[in-house]
């Protein structure tokens, strides 16, 4: 799980619904 506290809590939690790796 490597650059899920790039941002917000709320924000990773959605990367995790989507996929986790549509961070940029």
């Amino acid at each position: 799980m490597s650059g899920f506290a790039v941002g917000s809590n709320s924000r990773n939690e959605l990367h995790v619904a989507t996929g986790g790796a549509a961070d940029e």
